[in-house]
């Protein structure tokens, strides 16, 4: 088999260079503490969240979201499922929740989702059907997004 790969002409393109692996190996080592992944890795630990845990943030910063909110938006906290990844796992889900932003017209909430993503630290959220949902399973710096939410409150308004 060591002989066929040899002779591929793939292996020359496919070939692993000094980089890759040392890095490989600085991530396999910390795959020796499992109890310390969720620590080590936010990836592990996004994927780990509970959906209790997701709903409470969300409940939390509710009402902060919807105070910068426009009087012709209607926000609401809604269940929602997290895509895992779209390379490797295209339609794995997990449950969550979202804070839901609803607009009786199309450019006011696609002007929302485009000054979202202009924020210092983007914002990205899922259009759908006249509503922007921001998805909270990955939000793990929470005092950075309320201290945004200033911004985008003059940016709405202006």
């Amino acid at each position: 088999l060591l002989e066929q790969i040899r002779r591929n002409p793939l292996k020359r393109a496919l070939r692993v260079d000094k980089l890759t692996i040392a890095a490989l190996s600085e991530v396999l080592k910390l795959y020796r503490h499992p109890e310390k992944l969720k620590q080590a890795l936010p990836t592990i630990a996004h994927l780990n969240r509970s959906s209790a845990d997701i709903q409470t943030q969300a409940n939390r910063l509710l009402a902060l979201w919807s105070k910068v909110m426009p009087a012709q938006f209607s926000c609401s906290v809604q269940p929602c499922d997290s895509q895992v990844g779209s390379g490797a796992l295209p339609i794995s889900t997990l449950p969550s929740f979202a804070i839901s932003t609803l607009s009786k017209n199309d450019t006011e909430i696609s002007r929302l989702q485009v000054l979202a993503r202009q924020l210092p630290k983007p914002v990205i959220g899922r259009l759908h059907d006249k509503c922007f949902s921001l998805d909270l399973r990955c939000l793990d710096d929470e005092t950075q997004f309320i201290n945004q939410l200033d911004i985008l409150a003059s940016a709405l308004n202006a």
